[in-house]
This record gives structure tokens, C-alpha cells and sequence, in this order.
């Protein structure tokens, strides 16, 4: 029995096979008009995440990254908190900056983070402000997912991809916040791309480009520098070695180290401060003696070190990836992370049509190189596996938003199955197009509460599977204004809401909720409180909400 052929090799023109007549005129019609209906597919998300803007508060880190972004335009330094590079946050900053926000210098990150959201008593807009530089990532993704996967796979493929992408929660929920997620996702997408072309041919310009984006994706999340060093060897295996030349390495290197020093603004100094706040996890891994340490950290300690943010920020990530962080799955409270934590989050976080076209893509590209080895059809596929099995070993469980990246690869790896079914025959189409619409309807259901998306298989009560920013960011504090005043509550107690100065989001009166006192009157708790902190507030959960506040925050009224 003959093999079907590749449908960008069989079908050039973007023509579908005569021989399966359902929607086979449509589909010409969609591939003559693909690019009106991706820049349509991109635009609809795009005002789906605007649409979000006006209903949720700031989230927990929003604050912090906006007022570090902030510190950079105003003061022309680093200091805040250089756990995170300064790419997104710089983004964030420019919108509420260019309004005329400015850095107050508070002490508390968190304290300046509310001065600047609240400048000239503008929340709102501020907020809005920060949350439209995230804009051009999302847009970022969507058009380098379309352009690879239509090289790689075809045009029909590549509008199926960028239609789950474009549909897929996670994705439009961290696209309308000020967080680095989305600036990760894309530098990430960039960078792959760029790494695919450039091993086809090295030449100047790609070289260039290459480092570039190599700076890029420094600039904009610390966790890219393990995913990039995991993934790019392992394509460069897919497709050999004898090709790969060092002098162009070496070239993007510079290049990319440049990028990355403009992007703290060409500082110089030393990496030790005079508190002995950094060095922790740099000792760990180079020892505390010895002459590898006494070379590392003569460089460190140089005062003309180029770019000390940076090295301060690797180290204070990995500290805190070494260290850990409280976090909540399945019922348990741990410091320590789990590598089953981001399986189970892809599982239950993503729409299950995606899910199944996108483990049925990776899987066939997969079994597919085997039969016929091209390493740039593996190559989405081989950064997928290549970043999960990091992601099993990273200690910081706080949200799938950490493994971002994944969901852009997976919809390429499922817009191509999608358009081999389509293309194979008439069920088949059938399955794939129903697939598609019920992606679409099931994101469709949820707006505008994409961040607190579950799949039907976390059943009715999804809190007990996970929390945090994947269910309770502190993302409903406008929402629990809002049912405040329905209910007509003049004074309640509170717990962890948040990071938002809730004495200027219109709540009324209100006290902290005390662990292991019982209130009298109304009482409101988020559920990350209530799961992650079980030995003071697990109480609650027995308790019967008269209310809620969105998806996150539960409403008690206890009788006096």
C-alpha cells in the first residue's frame, strides 16, 4: 500500500486531494485567503486578551515586574529584584512611564509596585498600560508559529496551528498580564526558528540573527537558558555534526553576549555585594575552595565585570530553584518540587482536543523521522521532549506558566496532524474539523477567566489539583468588590488576596482574618489559602461559601 505523500510536497499550491470532496472547495477557499484569516485569527486573540484588562486586578507579580521595568527607564539601574531580566519588565514599564509614572524608591518592592500602579490615581489604566507591551510577544509567537509550521508542514497545517494557539487558555490568559511568560514563550519560538535556518545555512546574516536572538531569550527569562542548552544539541544531533562549524558559534556567541549587555544597560561591576545577598548558588556549584573557584570568582568579584545584574539574577534563580517553593498538587503542600507537576498541569490545563491532536502531532513527527530522517519536521517535536524532561526536574512548582514555551510547539506538532487528517479522507476530516470547533467552543465558554482554565478532566473541583497562578493569582479582587456591593457588606475579614493595595480598589472595611479564630460576619479567602496553607486556613474548606468572587476568592458569612 503506497504512503501518502507530505501535503506540502503533494499539494504545493495549498490544493486539497480530489478524492475527498467534503469542504474540499472550503478548504481552497480558507488556503486562498490564509493570510486574511491569520492576521484575523491573531486579531480575534488579540481582542480577547484586551477584553480581559478591565476584569481582573493586578495579579501577584505583576507589580513587582512593572516596577523593576520601571526602575530601569527611570533610574537607569537594576537593583530591585534581578531574579528576572529586564526584557519584558522593560516592556511592561513603557506604557505607564511614557503616562508618567516614576520610580518612588520605596524600600518594599511590593509597596513601590502599588505606587506605581496607583500614579495619578489611574490603577486602570496604569495597569492596562503595563499589560499592552505584553502584546507584541503574543503577537510574536502566533506569526513564527505560523511562518515555521507552514515551511515545515504546509498552509493548511500552519493555519490549524496558529488557530489552537490562538485559542489555547493559558496562552491568552499570560499574554494580558505584565509577567515575563509571554516574552519567554516568544524569545523561545524566535530563537528555535532562527536556530533551524541558520543550521541549514550558516551564513553572516543568520549568524547575526542568531546571536541576536540567543541575547533575546536571556534577556528574557533565566529558565531559557536551560531549555535552549537541552534543545538546541539535541537537534544539531538530529541532523549531525560533521556540519556544524565553531566559528559561527563563536560569532552568535559575541553577538549574543552584546545584546544581552545592552540589555542591562552596558553596567559594570562586581557580582558580590557588601550584604552577602548573592553567591549562594554560584558556591554550590563551583565549591567553596579550590582553584575553579578562586577562577570563577576572581572574575565575579572584578569590579569591571560587564552586566553583574545578570550574573546576580542566574544566581538568585538558581538559588531559588535549589531552594524551592511552597506550592500545592493533588492535596499536598510541599517546598519541594515533583516531577510529575508539570505533566499533570499540561494535562489538566490544556483543552482536550488539543491535547489529542497535539500528543498525536509530537507522536507521529516523532515515529515519523524515524521512517524518513528530517531533522526540521523533528525539530518542534525534539524541543517539546527535550523541554518536558527539564521541566521534570525543575523544583519551583508554581503554575504551568513556567513551561509556557510548550504550548506553541505542541500546536505546531498538532496543526500538522490536524491537516494530514483532513487531507486523509472523509471521517477523518470530519474528526479533525469537529476537534477544532470544540477547541474554539470550550475557550470560547471560559472568557474571560482563561487564567483559571481547567479541561473537563479535572472535574467539577479543580482546586484540589492545583493552585497559584494556575487557578489563584489574586487576579478577583474586583470581582469580590463587586459582589460586595450586591450583598451590601460594609466590613469583612480577609486573607491573602493578593499583592493589590485593597485599600484603593474600593473594598470595604476590613480586617485580617486571623488563623484559628472564627469571624463574625463576612469573611473572604482565596483558595490558594485555603489549599496551600491547610495548617491555618484549611478550616474554611469545611465551611459552606454564601458567595464567590470569580473563580478564586469563596465568601463566608459566620452568624455573630
Amino acid at each position: 500500500m503506497r504512503r501518502p505523500k507530505d501535503s506540502a510536497r503533494a499539494h504545493p499550491k495549498g490544493s486539497v486531494p480530489q478524492a475527498v470532496p467534503l469542504f474540499a472547495g472550503r478548504v481552497d477557499w480558507l488556503l486562498k485567503n490564509q493570510k486574511v484569516l491569520a492576521a484575523a485569527m491573531i486579531a480575534i486573540g488579540v481582542i480577547r486578551i484586551a477584553a480581559t484588562y478591565p476584569v481582573f486586578n493586578e495579579t501577584m507579580d505583576e507589580g513587582i515586574h512593572i516596577s523593576c521595568g520601571l526602575e530601569w527607564l527611570d533610574k537607569g539601574q537594576y537593583l530591585i529584584e534581578p531574579q528576572h531580566p529586564p526584557l519584558a519588565r522593560v516592556m511592561a514599564a513603557m506604557g505607564p512611564f511614557l503616562a508618567g509614572a516614576r520610580s518612588s524608591g520605596l524600600a518594599d518592592p511590593y509597596a513601590e509596585a502599588n505606587q506605581v500602579l496607583h500614579t495619578d490615581h489611574e490603577y486602570l489604566r496604569n495597569l492596562t498600560l503595563a499589560r499592552v507591551g505584553v502584546l507584541p510577544f503574543f503577537i510574536a509567537v502566533c506569526a513564527v508559529l505560523w511562518i515555521w509550521t507552514k515551511r515545515l508542514y504546509g498552509d493548511l497545517a500552519a493555519l490549524c496551528a496558529l488557530f489552537l494557539v490562538s485559542n489555547m487558555p493559558p496562552v491568552l490568559a499570560h499574554a494580558g498580564l505584565a509577567t515575563t511568560d509571554m516574552a519567554c514563550t516568544a524569545a523561545f519560538m524566535g530563537t528555535l526558528f532562527v536556530f533551524v535556518e541558520w543550521l541549514q545555512k550558516p551564513g553572516r546574516r543568520l549568524t547575526i540573527l542568531l546571536g541576536v536572538m540567543l541575547g533575546v531569550a536571556v534577556l528574557s527569562k533565566f529558565s531559557l537558558i536551560p531549555f535552549l542548552a537541552l534543545t538546541l544539541p539535541l537537534i544539531i544531533f538530529a541532523k549531525g555534526w560533521r556540519d556544524v562549524r565553531i566559528k559561527p558559534i563563536l560569532g552568535a556567541a559575541v553577538v549574543a553576549f552584546a545584546v544581552i549587555w545592552a540589555g542591562y544597560r552596558f553596567s559594570v561591576g562586581s557580582f558580590s555585594t557588601p550584604d552577602g545577598r548573592y553567591g549562594g548558588w554560584v558556591s554550590s556549584v563551583v565549591g567553596k575552595d579550590g582553584v575553579l573557584h578562586d577562577a570563577i570568582y576572581g572574575v565575579l568579584d572584578s569590579d569591571m565585570l560587564p552586566a553583574p545584574e545578570l550574573f546576580r539574577g542566574i544566581d538568585d534563580a538558581g538559588t531559588h530553584n535549589s531552594r524551592g517553593h511552597r506550592s500545592y498538587l493533588l492535596g499536598e503542600t510541599r517546598n519541594t518540587g515533583r516531577w510529575y507537576f508539570f505533566p499533570i498541569a499540561l494535562g489538566v490545563k490544556t483543552p482536550v482536543p488539543a491535547l489529542v491532536l497535539g500528543i498525536g502531532g509530537l507522536v507521529w513527527l516523532l515515529f515519523d523521522y524515524r521512517r524518513r530522517p528530517d531533522w526540521r519536521r523533528a525539530a518542534p517535536a525534539l524541543a517539546f521532549v527535550a523541554t518536558l524532561l527539564f521541566s521534570l526536574t525543575i523544583n519551583v512548582n508554581i503554575g504551568v506558566r513556567h513551561v509556557l514555551p510548550l504550548y506553541p510547539l505542541m500546536a505546531m506538532a498538532g496543526g500538522a496532524v490536524c491537516a494530514r487528517l483532513i487531507e486523509a479522507g472523509t471521517n477523518t476530516r470530519i474528526m479533525a474539523i469537529g476537534l477544532l470547533a470544540l477547541q474554539g467552543l470550550s475557550v470560547a465558554v471560559e472568557h474571560p477567566d482563561y487564567l483559571s482554565y481547567f479541561n473537563f478532566l479535572a472535574g467539577s473541583r479543580p482546586e484540589n489539583i492545583l493552585v497559584d497562578s494556575d487557578l489563584d493569582w489574586g487576579q478577583d479582587v474586583f470581582r469580590l468588590r463587586d459582589k460586595l456591593r450586591e450583598l451590601d457588606v460594609k466590613h469583612l475579614a480577609i486573607v491573602d488576596l493578593g499583592t493589590a493595595d485593597l485599600d484603593k480598589l474600593g473594598l470595604p472595611g476590613h480586617e485580617l482574618l486571623r488563623p484559628g479564630k472564627r469571624p463574625s460576619g463576612y469573611a473572604a479567602a482565596s483558595w490558594f489559602t485555603i489549599k496551600a496553607r491547610p495548617e491555618t486556613y484549611g478550616w474554611l474548606e469545611h465551611e459552606t461559601p454564601v458567595a464567590r468572587a470569580g473563580k478564586s476568592i469563596l465568601i463566608y458569612y459566620f452568624p455573630p
